[in-house]
């Protein structure tokens, strides 16, 4: 006697965000991308334990700086935010500490937000850049990371 059991996976796809790309809730959780969902789905069909937005890092400490005001004309002091970054997935594999970003489509923005990333990285830590779930699978071979998949060498 066989027991089948179906699940309901839910997935709701939302407006159109900037550059093509869409939001997407699956499992209750909020993604700002089919691509960051799919790296999500795929990193739990190979069995690799991770986490989702596990830390938010700061990438450039806030402050002051005078400023001009065009209203009233004068000088004052204005307050600088500090900026964070907080990348996608975080595998935790043989004392390594490994950071994926799933990125489609890069900006200038982006580009300086990731250099000023991995500049805080420590020694243990590791980031990857990754455009592809293709490439998502082969990082997770190449690294040799811990999987549930029997066979590394299947094509998924």
């Amino acid at each position: 006697m066989f027991t089948i059991i179906f699940t309901f996976i839910d997935i709701i796809t939302l407006p159109m965000a900037k550059y093509g790309n869409r939001e997407v809730i699956y499992q209750g959780i909020k993604f700002d991308s089919v691509l960051e969902r799919n790296a999500f789905m795929r990193l739990e069909f190979l069995g690799v334990e991770f986490k989702y937005h596990e830390k938010t890092y700061t990438i450039a400490n806030g402050g002051t700086a005078k400023a001009w005001s065009e209203k009233t004309k004068s000088i004052y002091i204005s307050k600088i935010p500090s900026r964070k970054y907080t990348p996608e997935f975080t595998i935790h594999d043989k004392g390594r500490e490994i950071i994926i970003e799933m990125k489609g489509m890069r900006t200038a923005a982006f580009n300086i937000r990731w250099d000023l990333f991995r500049k805080t990285l420590e020694p243990h830590q590791e980031a990857y850049l990754i455009k592809t779930i293709g490439d998502l699978v082969l990082l997770v071979q190449t690294l040799g990371i811990k999987s549930k998949i029997k066979n590394p060498n299947i094509q998924l």
